[in-house]
């Protein structure tokens, strides 16, 4: 189990952990 769980917003390179940090997240390679 994982303390932080990262929460994908809907734009997906946004993810907020649980703490409520927030940081841009790698770009996928679609």
């Amino acid at each position: 189990a994982k303390e932080i769980e990262p929460y994908l917003l809907e734009k997906g390179n946004i993810m907020i952990t649980s703490k409520g940090r927030k940081f841009i997240k790698w770009p996928d390679t679609n």
